[in-house]
């Protein structure tokens, strides 16, 4: 039983190697779309991965496919403008960060979502792809600090360290970001 229609938004590796084997291991997770401008990686994923509908514009997509909600693995220049165009399709979203690369984008991605969920009353969930939001030890450390196990909390500082260098992205675009929110 498919409980829910997603539809991937770049065909990198992030996509590639991350989301798609994942959400290709839930049970009631159909990947039934993918996009790339690039129409040879997008032919190769949809082959690898076994996705029946592909499209070079995610507004097409958007346009003539069914999905509930979409994954947004394209670079961040893109971001602002496909999740503007999800909202606007009633489309729930994941987006690799950033959301979006200035304030003023931020605040405008807020304002359409909560605007599409009065005019629909359908909560819409836009969700950042925060690496270790669920890792067990920080939720632990999440469910410590709720309960008072460890008493008052005063600060946290933390620390990670990456350079990224798994992911073999094809581009230098984190090289060429301006930032982001």
């Amino acid at each position: 039983m498919i409980l829910l229609k997603v539809g991937i938004i770049g065909c990198g590796r992030v996509a590639t190697s991350i989301h798609l084997p994942s959400l290709q291991r839930i049970k009631g997770v159909n990947v039934v779309a993918a996009v790339d401008v690039n129409s040879v990686q997008l032919r190769e994923t949809m082959e690898k991965h076994r996705i029946d509908e592909g499209y070079v514009d995610h507004r097409r997509m958007l346009e003539k496919v069914d999905v509930d909600a979409v994954f947004v693995c394209s670079p961040p220049e893109t971001h602002y403008q496909i999740i503007m165009d999800a909202i606007q399709y009633g489309k729930h979203i994941l987006c690799e960060k950033p959301i979006a690369t200035t304030v003023e984008e931020g605040f405008a991605i807020k304002r359409a979502l909560e605007a599409k969920q009065r005019e629909t009353s359908k909560p819409l969930v836009l969700m950042p792809a925060h690496n270790f939001v669920f890792t067990p030890c920080f939720t632990k450390a999440l469910q410590l600090i709720r309960d008072g196990e460890i008493g008052s909390l005063k600060k946290i500082r933390g620390y990670a360290v990456s350079n990224l260098t798994f992911y073999r992205a094809r581009t230098d675009f984190r090289l060429q970001a301006k930032g982001g929110v």
